[in-house]
């Protein structure tokens, strides 16, 4: 079985295809008719055709592009519309016909139209909320995962960086109010949700991913930020530096788990450009939306 992803580097949009087996790997840089400068972000809808990409930092930017995969090659088409102003740009994901995208400085989930890119609203925690009165508003939001029912955030809550208390922030779709969170003892990086409905997230400060409350270590200079599920495999891209200005000049690493019974292994690492995040496009021949 091979397996293919999306990439988003500091400088490159790359798709990977390899066997976790075997470890063999073809990476492909992906052109997208500019100068992909801090890349961050990635996402990509088979459903509606679509790929986005977040890039630039403060004030940064959110493009769409057609796009299609076809035997595991992610092929990026005529580019749809740009939207400028997002502030500290971080993670991006589509689900259903919406775009949900961080902007950090803001501290917002904000929701685009996916078809013509117009704003339509926004997801952020009240003044009043007591988890404000708790940590303060600066929560540096980072990441986005959306089910049908809600809308769940990872902060770094960086108010409380001395503490590494980050959180997991889940918004009542609908409402858009605050339903619950999480603290978390640690600063944490993405958030996906397993078949078996337990989560995952990243820890750079400790090199590590978390399963729920259970901890699997990465390596010593592994900084992880993206996350990745296919079938046995859990795919992890992480940094090889915690500084954002030497980013530009670093590679970065894969790390392949393999799931045993309820747990998961490292099985292999490789290597590729510098890595912000994935999407897992699915074994080869096969799009997941």
């Amino acid at each position: 079985m091979n397996v293919s992803l999306i990439c988003n580097g500091w400088r490159e949009l790359f798709n990977i295809i390899f066997d976790p087996k075997e470890g063999e790997s073809n990476i492909r840089k992906i052109d997208v008719g500019f100068e992909l400068d801090r890349g961050y972000g990635v996402d990509f809808s088979s459903k509606y055709g679509i790929a986005v990409i977040t890039y630039g930092q403060q004030w940064g930017k959110l493009s769409a592009f057609e796009a299609n995969v076809s035997d595991g090659q992610f092929v990026v088409g005529k580019h749809r519309y740009t939207i400028s102003g997002i502030g500290d740009t971080h993670q991006v994901t589509i689900f259903d016909d919406k775009i949900y995208a961080v902007d950090a400085l803001q501290n917002r989930v904000r929701v685009f139209d996916l078809a013509s890119g117009d704003e339509l609203f926004y997801y952020s925690i009240p003044n009043n909320h007591p988890m404000v009165c708790k940590y303060g508003s600066d929560n540096h939001f980072n990441s986005v995962f959306v089910t049908g029912e809600s809308v769940i955030v990872v902060a770094h809550n960086s108010t409380v960086h001395k503490n590494n208390n980050g959180l997991i922030i889940k918004f009542d779709k609908e409402s858009k109010e605050v339903a619950n969170f999480i603290e978390l003892g640690r600063q944490s990086h993405g958030y996906i949700i397993l078949p078996d409905s337990r989560y995952i997230i990243c820890s750079s400060e400790e090199h590590s991913i978390y399963i729920n409350n259970d901890m699997i270590g990465l390596g010593e200079g592994l900084y992880p930020r993206g996350l990745g599920y296919c079938e046995d495999y859990i795919f992890v891209g992480s940094a090889t530096v915690s500084s954002r200005e030497m980013r530009r000049n670093t590679q970065g690493v894969i790390t392949i788990l393999k799931r045993n019974g309820d747990t998961f292994g490292v099985l292999r690492e490789i290597s590729c450009p510098h890595i912000h995040d994935l999407r897992t496009l699915g074994s080869v021949g096969i799009a997941t939306p």
